[in-house]
């Protein structure tokens, strides 16, 4: 790893990507108080921060976008379709114009990669301009039922302006610029970050917030829902993103045990851990009966495809080489 790697990054990462794992786990748990108000809170904002994140990592570069997109979504589309033939029977034909459950990511980022040198503008206001569009079309695209799985259309619109700003907050130094403004201005944001974060996730919790709007998939007609759910959805995950951006991340400068190793190495936990989620869920439920049941897999989970070795071995076979 080079000496001026940022370590908050990859210690934000490492948290997300245990939130993702622990999600998809009380999707098939079994039920216990507070599973709901723990689901809504990961899902108010853990989609929109990995894309924020992806969005700020990257670069356009075709050689990255087919090692390290196209190739592990043929490969993985495969195998968890053939997985779910061996769990369930053949109830899916094996396609590639719809993800397979999470494999939406590699399908979305790839297709914002490929858009990368059409959004790469340095001025301001352009920035701007295109941020707005983008969030217009995402509100836009839960009116057209069309707009769903295939090719991950929906979530493709829905999530592009959070990958866009994390690109856009890279090329700007937009974090440190809004931090250095607030400071100037003794505007105590990260206080304001925490009761906005916090006051947002209890009303969601208040309101009964369908945690199906949050999965960016759906539109309007399906759930019976409508363009200002998924405004206040967006807004939740924008002061989300600030409270991680503001405030965690410098408290989160310096490299963590484990932490900072899980973070670098979220690629196999993104792509396996669905092959043990689903065999749980269809063939041991039982295994997930309990708050404690459901944390320690998801420990274990991390701990056997987080490690840095099978990290290593994944970045060699999907971008030729073992170093970041």
């Amino acid at each position: 790893m080079g000496q001026n790697r940022e370590y908050g990054f990859d210690n934000l990462r490492g948290i997300l990507i245990f939130l993702m794992v622990l999600g998809h786990l009380l999707e098939c748990c079994g039920s216990f108080r507070g599973v709901g108000f723990l689901y809504r809170t990961i899902y108010s904002f853990h989609m929109p921060a990995l894309l924020f994140l992806t969005g700020y990592f990257a670069r356009y570069n075709r050689k990255k976008i087919i090692c390290g997109l196209l190739v592990p979504y043929v490969v993985f589309q495969t195998g968890y379709i053939l997985f779910d033939h061996w769990l369930n029977g053949p109830e899916a034909a094996l396609q590639y114009t719809t993800p397979y459950w999470i494999l939406w990511y590699l399908m979305a980022s790839m297709m914002y990669h490929l858009l990368l040198p059409m959004y790469g503008t340095a001025d301001r206001r352009q920035q701007f301009l295109a941020l707005g569009i983008t969030f217009g079309l995402s509100l836009m695209a839960g009116f057209d039922a069309t707009v769903g799985y295939p090719l991950s259309l929906s979530r493709f619109l829905v999530f592009q302006p959070w990958f866009l700003l994390g690109h856009y907050c890279s090329k700007g130094d937009w974090i440190p610029t809004v931090k250095n403004w607030c400071a100037e201005r003794h505007i105590p944001m990260k206080s304001l970050l925490t009761a906005a974060v916090c006051m947002l996730v209890l009303l969601m919790q208040l309101v009964f917030f369908r945690p199906e709007v949050l999965y960016g998939s759906y539109p309007y007609v399906r759930l019976n829902y409508g363009p200002l759910e998924r405004l206040f959805a967006g807004i939740t995950a924008l002061c989300w993103i600030g409270f991680g951006c503001l405030v965690l991340l410098p408290l989160l400068r310096r490299r963590v045990p484990v932490l900072t190793a899980l973070g670098q190495n979220t690629l196999p936990v993104y792509l396996l851990h669905g092959f043990v989620v689903r065999y749980i869920q269809h063939r041991q439920p039982v295994v997930l009966a309990t708050p404690l049941r459901v944390f320690l897999v998801a420990v274990l989970i991390l701990a056997v495809f987080g490690n840095p070795l099978m990290g290593g071995a994944f970045r060699s076979i999907f971008s030729g080489s073992r170093k970041e």
